[in-house]
C-alpha cells in the first residue's frame, strides 16, 4: 500500500478536481486505475516487479488516472515520474493541456518539463561558425577541405545566412530557447543537421558556449523537475546508453508508458544496425583527413602515431569492403531471384535462420577488425584533442571544430564496426536469432542486422532496473488476451506484473452496430472485392454524414476513389492527395456547414484520429487489417517461430490484426454522446475460424451478420 501521506494527497486531489471541473464525471474505471497504480508503486509491493499493464478504452480518463495515481507516489518516494508517449500529438497534449489542467484543478504542486534528444536543439558553437561571428574559425588553415568542414558543408542557399544570423541574435537575446520545435518556421533538414551536433561531436564542458547551450540547459532542468515528458525512442536511447545519460537513472524513475502497445516495436528499432558500403568508405576517408588535421594541431608523436593507425587500418578496411562488395554481387545475381525479394527498385536478400553465408563471414570479420582499430585510434586522438583544449595547450576555436569532426567520426566509425561485427557474427544457442540481410539498390550495397524481438532487452534494461513501470493504452489486448503483448514485451507469468482491463464507460449495445454484410468475393479477388466496395459505398453510405473508410491497401483505396460516382467522388478526401491535417480540417469544415464528407485513409487513420459526434457516424473497414510479414525482421521472426513448432499466422498475424481492427472500430465511439455503425466488408469474418475470434474481441455493439447491406441501421 502507498504511504498514508500519498493516499491522502491522492484522495484530496481527486476530490478537488471533481469540485473544480464543471460537469466532472465520476468514473469507476478511472478510480480503479488510480488505486491500482498507487498500490503497484507502493514500497511494500510484494508480488515481484512493480509493473502494471492497464488497458483503458477511450473515455476512461487514462491520462488523469495515471497522473493522480503516480505523481503523489513519486513525490512521496522522491522518484522522478517519466511519462513516455509514442506520438508527438499525445506528447503535446500532455505538456500543453493535461498536465497544466491537473496542476490547476487538482491542487497538486509539481514541476514538469519535456525531454528531447540533442538533435532537437541548436548548437551555439555551430551557429557561430556558420554565421561567421566566430572570428577565430579561419585562423588555422589546413586547405580548402578544412575550411569547408569548419563552416558550411554545402554552399549556403538563398536565405540560409540570414536565417542563421536571426537564430544567433534571438538565442543571444533569450528570445529563442534553441529548441527547433519552438522556431516559427520549418528549418530545412540539411541545414538543421549543420546547426546541431551529436553526443560525440559535443565538446562538453570544454566548449566556450557551454553556459549558453540550449541542450545543457534543458538537461539540467530534467534533474530538477518532478515529471518528465518523453517519447519511447528517447527512453530507449537512454537505456541503450546504460540509463541515466539523458534521463534520471532507471532505479530513480517511475515510468508511465502511454500508447504502450508501440513500445516493443520501438525497442526493436534501437537494436538494429545497418551500413552502406560506399558510405562506409566515405566515412573512413573523412576520418582519415580529420585525423591528419588533428595531428597537425597537436604536433606530438602520440597524435601522429594515432593518425597513422587510423589511415592504415582504414585503408585495409576499404580493401576488405571492396572484396566483400564483389563477393555479394557474385552471389546476388539476377538469375537467382528466389534468394531475394523486391522492395520497389531495391532487392533484399535475407539470410536463412539469420546465418550469414560462410563466403561472406571472414571478409565481414576482417572489416570489423580493421574498423575497430580505426575506432580505437580515433577515440584516442579525440581524447588527446579534448585534453589539450582542457589544459589550455590549444585554444583556437577552429580546433574546437576539429574536435567536433573527430567526435562525429568516432560515432560513425563505432557504428560501422559494430554493424560488421554483428552481421558476420554467430548467435548464441537459445535466444531468438538476429535477422541478417543485404540490400542492393541502384548500385549500392547495404548490410543490416536486427533483433527480431526486444523481449530480453526490455526485461534486462527496463523491467528489472526501473523502480516501477505503468504500461497503458486504449488497445493492448488482442483476441481478448494480454498474451501477445506480454510475449513481445518480455514480461513473464511469474514476475508479478499486474494486468487490468478497465470497463468502458460507453453503452455500446445502445449506441453502435457492427455489420458484416453479405459479400460475394474475398479480398484475394482484388478486382471483384474492389468492385463490391465501390458498390457498397455508392449505395449504402450517406451523402449527408461524416464517414471514415479505412483501407489496408493504397492500391485499393485509389481504385475505389477513382471508380465512385458523383457526388460521392467529390466528397472524398483521400490520404496522400492532401496532408493529413488538411484532410481533417476540410472534413470538419464540411460537416460543420451541414455537408457530407468521406475520408479515405490507410493505417494511420485507424489510430490517433479523433472525429467525435457528427464528424464520424459511419466507419467502413474495407478488409481485415492483416499485415504481410515481408520485411526481413518479420520474416525472420516467423521463420524462428516455425522452427519452434509454432504457427506465425496464429501467434502473430491474427493477434496483430485483432489489435488493429479494435483500433479501427474505435474511431466510431469517442464520447458518451456518439452513435453510429461500423461496416466490415470482408467475408472472412464469417467464413474463417479466426473470424469469430476477431469479431468477439470487438466492443459489444449490436451485430448484423451476413445480411444484405442497409443504408441506415441507426436513427439519429
Amino acid at each position: 500500500m502507498p504511504s498514508e501521506q500519498a493516499k491522502s494527497v491522492i484522495s484530496e486531489a481527486y476530490k478537488t478536481m471533481a469540485k473544480n471541473i464543471p460537469g466532472f464525471r465520476h468514473r469507476a474505471a478511472q478510480k480503479q486505475m488510480i488505486a491500482e497504480i498507487a498500490n503497484t508503486l507502493a514500497p511494500d509491493f510484494q508480488n515481484g516487479l512493480r509493473i502494471a499493464v492497464i488497458e483503458g478504452q477511450t473515455g476512461t480518463g487514462k491520462s488523469i488516472g495515471y497522473m493522480l495515481g503516480a505523481i503523489p507516489v513519486a513525490q512521496d518516494l522522491k522518484k522522478t515520474l517519466v511519462i513516455s508517449t509514442a506520438t508527438v500529438a499525445l506528447q503535446e497534449q500532455l505538456i500543453t493541456k493535461d498536465l497544466p489542467m491537473v496542476a490547476k484543478t487538482a491542487g497538486l504542486e509539481f514541476s514538469y518539463q519535456i525531454a528531447k534528444g540533442r538533435r532537437r536543439y541548436a548548437c551555439p558553437r555551430n551557429i557561430a561558425q556558420l554565421s561567421g561571428t566566430n572570428q577565430d574559425q579561419v585562423a588555422l588553415d589546413f586547405g580548402n577541405e578544412h575550411e569547408a568542414t569548419a563552416s558550411w558543408e554545402r554552399p549556403p542557399a538563398d536565405g540560409d545566412l540570414e536565417l542563421v544570423a536571426k537564430m544567433e541574435a534571438m538565442l543571444d537575446d533569450c528570445r529563442w530557447s534553441g529548441d527547433f520545435d519552438e522556431w516559427a518556421s520549418e528549418v530545412k533538414p540539411d541545414l538543421q543537421s549543420m546547426l546541431t551536433t551529436s553526443n560525440s561531436g559535443c565538446s562538453g564542458r570544454q566548449c566556450p558556449w557551454v553556459h549558453n547551450c540550449p541542450f545543457y540547459k534543458a538537461r539540467q532542468g530534467l534533474k530538477e523537475v518532478d515529471v518528465v515528458i518523453a517519447n519511447h525512442d528517447l527512453v530507449m536511447a537512454d537505456l541503450t546508453m546504460g540509463g541515466g545519460v539523458i534521463l534520471p537513472k532507471p532505479e530513480d524513475v517511475i515510468y508511465v508508458f502511454d500508447e504502450a502497445h508501440h513500445l516493443p516495436d520501438k525497442a526493436i528499432g534501437h537494436f538494429a544496425y545497418h551500413t552502406r558500403i560506399k558510405g562506409g568508405v566515405k566515412t573512413l576517408e573523412s576520418l582519415g583527413k580529420a585525423a591528419d588535421r588533428a595531428a597537425g594541431v597537436l604536433r606530438t608523436t602520440a597524435a601522429r602515431e594515432q593518425a597513422r593507425i587510423i589511415k592504415d587500418a582504414g585503408n585495409q578496411a576499404k580493401e576488405a569492403m571492396g572484396s566483400i562488395r564483389r563477393a555479394i554481387e557474385q552471389e546476388f545475381p539476377e538469375s537467382k531471384p528466389s534468394k531475394f525479394r523486391r522492395e520497389g527498385d531495391a532487392q533484399v536478400w535475407r539470410f536463412e535462420k539469420g546465418i550469414t553465408p560462410e563466403v561472406f563471414v571472414e571478409r565481414g570479420k576482417e572489416i570489423a577488425r580493421h574498423t575497430s582499430k580505426v575506432t580505437q585510434g580515433a577515440s584516442e586522438l579525440h581524447s588527446l584533442l579534448k585534453k589539450a583544449l582542457k589544459d589550455g595547450e590549444i585554444s583556437n576555436s577552429a580546433v574546437d571544430r576539429i574536435v567536433q569532426d573527430m567526435g562525429n567520426g568516432v560515432e560513425r566509425i563505432t557504428a560501422l564496426a559494430e554493424t560488421w561485427d554483428m552481421w558476420s557474427g554467430q548467435d548464441p544457442e537459445g535466444p531468438p536469432p538476429m535477422a541478417r540481410w543485404v540490400t542492393r539498390d541502384d548500385g549500392e550495397i547495404d548490410v543490416a542486422v536486427s533483433a527480431i524481438t526486444a523481449a530480453g532487452m526490455l526485461r534486462s534494461m527496463l523491467w528489472e532496473e526501473a523502480y516501477g513501470v505503468i504500461l497503458t493504452s486504449a488497445t493492448i489486448t488482442a483476441l481478448n488476451s494480454f498474451r501477445r503483448f506480454q510475449r513481445s514485451a518480455g514480461l513473464r507469468d511469474d514476475d508479478g506484473t499486474v494486468y487490468l482491463r478497465l470497463a468502458s464507460p460507453f453503452n455500446y449495445s445502445q449506441v453502435g452496430v457492427i455489420e458484416v454484410p453479405k459479400m460475394n468475393t474475398e479480398p484475394s479477388d482484388q478486382e471483384g472485392h474492389t468492385a463490391e466496395i465501390v458498390d457498397y459505398i455508392a449505395n449504402c453510405v450517406s451523402h449527408n454524414a461524416g464517414t471514415l473508410v479505412l483501407f489496408a491497401s493504397g492500391w485499393q483505396m485509389r481504385k475505389v476513389a477513382q471508380a465512385l460516382p458523383e457526388p460521392l467522388k467529390s466528397m472524398c478526401l483521400t490520404q496522400n492527395e492532401l496532408p493529413k491535417h488538411e484532410i481533417i480540417e476540410e472534413h470538419h469544415r464540411r460537416i460543420k456547414t451541414g455537408k457530407g464528407s468521406l475520408i479515405f485513409g490507410l493505417a494511420s487513420f485507424s489510430e490517433g484520429v479523433d472525429l467525435p459526434g457528427e464528424l464520424c457516424t459511419h466507419v467502413v473497414i474495407a478488409k481485415l487489417p492483416f499485415a504481410v510479414p515481408d520485411s526481413p525482421v518479420e520474416s525472420a521472426r516467423a521463420e524462428w517461430l516455425e522452427s519452434k513448432g509454432m504457427n506465425p499466422f496464429m501467434e502473430i498475424t491474427v493477434p496483430d490484426a485483432s489489435l488493429k481492427l479494435i483500433q479501427a472500430v474505435g474511431r466510431l465511439i469517442r464520447s458518451e454522446d456518439d452513435f453510429g455503425r461500423v461496416t466490415i466488408l470482408d467475408k472472412r469474418v464469417m467464413t474463417k475460424r479466426y473470424g469469430r475470434q476477431l469479431l468477439d474481441a470487438l466492443p459489444p455493439m449490436q451485430r448484423i451478420i451476413n445480411q444484405p447491406a442497409k443504408t441506415n441501421v441507426l436513427s439519429a
